[in-house]
C-alpha cells in the first residue's frame, strides 16, 4: 500500500520540527518537546515516539522489534533496510552499546536509562507492554507470550 507513492502522499503525517521537507497538511510537533537532554544517543526514535504517545494522550502502548543492536555489522540485522543504519550506529556500536547479553546482542545504557526515565515520569495511566522478546524487558517487563 505504501509503495505507491500516491497514496503515501495522501496521508497526514506527523513530523518533529527539525525535519525538513513537511506538507502544510502535516502536523509538527517540535523537536524540543520530545527530546530531553543528558544522554549521547538522546535523539534515539523509540524514546521519541514514547514521548509523543504520551503528549498525545494515549493509555496504552505497545512495543514491538525492540530488541537491541548486534555486534554482527556484516549481516545488517539491526534494521530492516541497511539504508535505515545511523551513522553512530553502524562504525561507532561498540562505543554506543555498553552490555553484550548471549554474546551477540548489545545493549544501550542510554536507551535503557532513557527508558527507565520515561518509565518513573510518564503519566500512570499509560501502560506500556512488549509485543515481542526484548533486552529491556527489566525495564519495560515480560512480553505476553
Amino acid at each position: 500500500y505504501w509503495k505507491k507513492s500516491e497514496n503515501f502522499d495522501q496521508i497526514r503525517k506527523i513530523y518533529t520540527s527539525n525535519v525538513i521537507n513537511k506538507s502544510c497538511d502535516d502536523y509538527v510537533v517540535s523537536f524540543e518537546r520530545l527530546v530531553k537532554c543528558g544522554w549521547d544517543y538522546m535523539e534515539n526514535s523509540t524514546i521519541l515516539l514514547l514521548r509523543l504517545l504520551s503528549i498525545l494522550g494515549v493509555s496504552s502502548i505497545a512495543i514491538a522489534g525492540m530488541d537491541g543492536y548486534t555486534n554482527n555489522l556484516l549481516q545488517n540485522q539491526n534494521y530492516a533496510n541497511k539504508f535505515l543504519e545511523l551513522a553512530n550506529v553502524g562504525s561507532n556500536y561498540i562505543q554506543m552499546n555498553s552490555v553484550v547479553l548471549n554474546g551477540n546482542n548489545v545493549k544501550n545504557s542510554d536507551i535503557e536509562s532513557m527508558l527507565k526515565d520515561y518509565m518513573n515520569t510518564k503519566p500512570r495511566k499509560i501502560k506500556v507492554k512488549l509485543i515481542t522478546p526484548s533486552i529491556f524487558s527489566d525495564v519495560l517487563g515480560e512480553t505476553d507470550e
